[in-house]
């Protein structure tokens, strides 16, 4: 009779945080490994579930225009933003975000200010930046294991 083999104790995730694997994302036709976000965006006509880059070098969050009018976001002429693809007119609004891990919400911005790029196609994807994913939780990039690890800020 063969020996039982001993069984792992499964580690318990410590509350308020949260890992995620990098997601993979077609861009110019190539896949690359992102530290992307499942989010579930609400406007005046509805709602959509999308991802979102978490962005340490975007000081505000954006919201591709073609979502922003997808879900109806009330839009008013904003300032010139700027990014690696440089300088951008852009709209101002507001909605109401969350962010899913695993299917669930772990945490809701209900009146969350973006800025929309005018151009379509400026930006592929939500963006959120300091002023939001970076105030609800302290944030690890852990590259070389394709992951991100949040954790509640106030923990």
């Amino acid at each position: 009779m063969a020996p039982k083999r001993a069984r792992r104790a499964r580690r318990r995730p410590e509350p308020g945080r949260y890992i995620q694997d990098y997601l993979l994302f077609t861009l110019d036709r190539r896949r690359v490994a992102f530290p992307l976000l499942h989010v579930r965006l609400r406007g005046r006509k509805g709602t959509l579930r999308t991802v979102a880059l978490t962005d340490s070098g975007a000081t505000s969050s954006f919201v591709p225009v073609e979502i922003a009018e997808e879900v109806g976001l009330r839009l008013t002429p904003g300032p010139t933003a700027g990014g690696g693809g440089g300088d951008f007119s852009t709209y101002d609004g507001h909605l109401s975000l969350e962010v899913l891990h695993r299917g669930r919400v772990i945490h809701r911005f209900p009146h969350l200010p973006v800025s929309v790029p005018r151009e379509p196609g400026r930006i592929p994807y939500v963006v959120l930046g300091r002023d939001s994913i970076f105030q609800a939780f302290s944030l690890t990039f852990e590259e070389r294991k394709g992951r991100l690890v949040l954790k509640r800020a106030d923990r």
